[in-house]
């Protein structure tokens, strides 16, 4: 990440995501969609 963006917005795309709510959604996912899941 270039130290001319103070925010994450490039990370996320178009629209801005805190790190907290990235975070509420990494889990949510990570609880929902496990490997076993979508296990082929």
């Amino acid at each position: 990440m270039s130290p001319a963006s103070p925010t994450r917005k490039e990370k996320y795309g178009a629209t801005f995501i805190s790190d907290e709510t990235a975070g509420k959604i990494i889990a949510y996912l990570s609880a929902h969609y496990t490997p076993e899941t979508h296990a082929p």
